[in-house]
C-alpha cells in the first residue's frame, strides 16, 4: 500500500534538493521547499495564509492549495483533514 514518510533533515540546500527530487508529493507551506519541487515537476499541495496563488504557485508541477480561512489566524490554524482531503485529491488525480 501506500506509505507516508517524513523527510529526514537536512543541513543544506544540496540534500534537500534531493529529496525533493526523489520525493512523490511534496505538502509544504509557502517556502522555497516548493519552488524547488516545481523545478523538478515534483506534485506540491501547498499550504498558504493568503490567497495570491498566481504570484506564488508552482508553474510545472501538478499542484494543489490549501488557504487559511478568514477565521483561522495562521496557516497552523487549518485543520489537518483540510490539507489530508487535498492530498487525497491530487493523489487521486495522478493515479488517473
Amino acid at each position: 500500500g501506500d506509505q507516508v514518510e517524513l523527510a529526514p533533515e537536512t543541513t543544506n540546500l544540496a540534500e534537500l534538493f534531493y529529496l525533493i527530487n526523489q520525493a512523490k508529493l511534496l505538502i509544504s507551506v509557502d517556502s522555497m521547499p516548493i519552488h524547488l519541487a516545481d523545478l523538478v515537476k515534483t506534485p506540491v499541495v501547498g499550504i498558504y495564509g493568503y490567497p495570491k496563488l498566481q504570484v506564488n504557485s508552482p508553474l510545472f508541477s501538478p499542484f494543489r492549495a490549501v488557504i487559511r480561512q478568514t477565521n483561522e489566524k495562521t496557516t497552523r490554524e487549518i485543520p489537518v483533514q483540510r490539507v489530508y482531503e487535498t492530498v487525497e485529491k491530487l493523489w487521486e488525480e495522478l493515479a488517473g
